[in-house]
């Protein structure tokens, strides 16, 4: 066998297993934890920080800065419960989160919908490397807004 059919072959099937990862919830819930840590974005001055707490559990942050005082701010969390995954996601004072329920998931790209939220209804986190998209928009894919984040 050649060395090029060889690693034609390789190449091939390991393309193939990634392009069909479509992990249990478990899984992904442990897939989320790369985006641990702290993110920015080079367009406007909007942060996100995430930590695990605990194997069903990561919390994060998000805010917008405005003159060094935080304008936005808002409590996220990822928590895996009853074989589901959630993104919980609480605004500015008020008192409970909204939920969002995992949809899909690859192993970089997860996708959170609430269809009963005025907006948005889905929110989509992807990863590459350092880079991670997040982006809302309402379920018909319209009003979409994207964050481009950098890992800081």
């Amino acid at each position: 066998m050649n060395r090029s059919f060889f690693l034609s072959t390789v190449f091939i099937s390991v393309w193939m297993l990634t392009a069909c990862y479509h992990p249990e919830p478990e899984e992904a819930m442990r897939d989320l934890y790369v985006l641990a840590g702290n993110w920015s974005s080079q367009q406007i001055q909007f942060f996100e920080t995430w930590e695990v707490m605990s194997d069903t559990l990561m919390e994060g942050m998000g805010y917008s800065l405005q003159e060094k005082d935080k304008a936005f701010k808002e409590m996220m969390k990822f928590y895996y419960e009853d074989k589901n995954v959630f993104l919980a996601v609480k605004q500015g004072l008020e008192e409970d989160y909204t939920l969002f329920k995992l949809t899909e998931a690859e192993r970089n790209k997860w996708v959170f919908e609430n269809k009963t939220n005025e907006y948005p209804n889905i929110i989509t986190y992807e990863i590459s490397g350092d880079d991670l998209l997040a982006s809302i928009m309402n379920s018909k894919g319209h009003k979409k807004i994207e964050f481009k984040l950098k890992r800081r």
